[in-house]
């Protein structure tokens, strides 16, 4: 799992036909980076496709394995990752998250209540002391899941809906497991929302 600073899809086409990058060619994408005056080095991970429906993407390091250049400037955000991408895939600027070896497990979240779908409802797994958060996504009504997760790590599960212009959200303190995890999403204003959020470690 990539911890990310940010994911980048490139393509070029010309009178509507889709064109590939030529043998030798590269361009660059600079990638800005707020949170951090030194950041620490990022690598670039490619993914042939990603959907919105797909949580097993795998991404994977390029042939140019270097660490990514980092620009300066004089505003804000004042630094950047500037990548030189030598392909037309998905591009993510990040690093390894989950470098040390541990059992991969899906995570199921189930949420109570007939009215909380993907049209209105996101589900979100948050790892404990790191800006990493993972997307999951609805397999059946009231039903999201993520894959390739690292077992046994301390993660929090978010849940923020919206339905008819109310706010519910929950958050849930846990370990990364297989066993299913049941949610009850409650009526929140929007300033403890973003109060739930902030708070997460």
């Amino acid at each position: 799992m990539v911890s990310t600073k940010g994911c980048v899809k490139a393509t070029a086409s010309q009178n509507t036909q889709s064109l590939r990058l030529s043998g030798g060619g590269n361009f660059f994408v600079n990638i800005p980076d707020p949170s951090s005056a030194t950041p620490p080095p990022m690598k670039k991970y490619y993914a042939p496709k990603v959907t919105a429906t797909d949580s097993t993407a795998i991404w994977a390091l390029g042939t140019d394995i270097a660490d990514i250049t980092q620009r300066t400037f004089t505003t804000s955000p004042t630094v950047y990752h500037q990548a030189s991408l030598d392909s037309l895939k998905w591009l993510n600027v990040g690093v390894q998250f989950d470098s040390v070896p541990a059992t991969k497990v899906p995570v199921t979240v189930n949420i109570d209540g007939t009215k909380f779908t993907k049209a209105n409802t996101m589900v979100f797994i948050s790892f404990n002391n790191s800006l990493t958060v993972g997307a999951l996504f609805e397999i059946s009504n009231g039903v999201f899941r993520i894959s390739n997760m690292p077992q046994g790590k301390g993660v929090h599960i978010v849940g923020i809906s919206v339905i008819n212009g109310e706010y519910y959200a929950a958050t849930l303190s846990t370990t990364v497991s297989s066993t299913p995890i049941n949610l009850t999403m409650n009526p929140v204003s929007q300033t403890v929302m973003k109060n739930m959020v902030a708070a997460l470690p």
